[in-house]
């Protein structure tokens, strides 16, 4: 079925206010179309909603990222209601800390980034530009939360900038 079928499904499953055991059952079911173009179930991993609402950085083709398309009802209650299932379902938003740290940067650490093109390489060192507060201030409070004052911080921009070579 196309994107706007999808969508219609979602609104209709949302209305249903299904049960725990229901939902269960459709976490299961391959109705998540990803931009990759494929479906693919919650229960398989992590399915994160659309990394920016407005641009695509080239990359979310390679994580379990929705298609952007069926965020895009029409009407806002749509859109709500589409939203509020996809959550029952444990879509859910991807953080920047999260992208960075577990996916961009162990690409670089390793020698995948070979294997990418230079649209998607530009498209992770993007995406890390564009969040680079969020992503510092975060691994910030992971690496210094349970320091004592006097005690000496850690750069919470190390692994970044050891990564992609900033110097």
């Amino acid at each position: 079925q196309d994107d706007k079928w999808l969508v219609k499904l979602y609104i209709y499953l949302n209305d249903k206010k299904l049960k725990d055991e229901k939902l269960q059952e459709i976490i299961k079911l391959n109705i998540i179309r990803l931009e990759s173009g494929q479906l693919a179930s919650i229960s398989e991993g992590s399915v994160f909603f659309p990394l920016d609402k407005k641009s695509n950085y080239g990359f979310e083709k390679e994580l379990r990222v929705i298609k952007k398309t069926l965020m895009d009802a029409e009407e806002k209650e749509d859109k709500d209601a589409v939203t509020a299932f996809l959550k029952q379902l444990n879509v859910r938003d991807a953080y920047p800390f999260e992208i960075i740290e577990n996916y961009i940067l162990p690409i670089y650490e390793s020698e995948h980034w070979k294997d990418k093109t230079t649209d998607t390489l530009l498209g992770y060192v993007t995406y890390a530009k564009d969040h680079f507060e969020d992503y510092k201030k975060e691994n910030d409070k992971h690496l210094n939360a349970n320091k004592k004052s006097g005690e000496r911080k850690e750069d919470p921009i190390r692994r970044l900038k050891d990564s992609l070579y900033i110097r």
